[in-house]
């Protein structure tokens, strides 16, 4: 949904004339497929992301199995 063309977010679901509405960002916002915001800024968040989530749902067991006081 970042990129000019968006995504067909209601695909399945008639909108209209057409059976999908195409939703995405205005194209002074929007990010170019296979730019370097895409590839590097947008690849790097979102590793930090998922790394800080897996981080997050593994920490608790973590802290149990070794018994440590937090």
């Amino acid at each position: 949904m970042l990129t000019a063309h968006g995504c067909p977010i209601f695909w399945p679901i008639p909108t209209g004339r057409r059976m999908w509405r195409c939703v995405g960002l205005p194209d002074s916002f929007s990010v170019k497929v296979g730019g370097k915001v895409e590839v590097y800024g947008l690849r790097t968040l979102f590793w930090a992301v998922s790394l800080l989530a897996a981080a997050g749902l593994l920490a608790p067991i973590v802290i149990d199995r070794f018994n440590i006081e937090v």
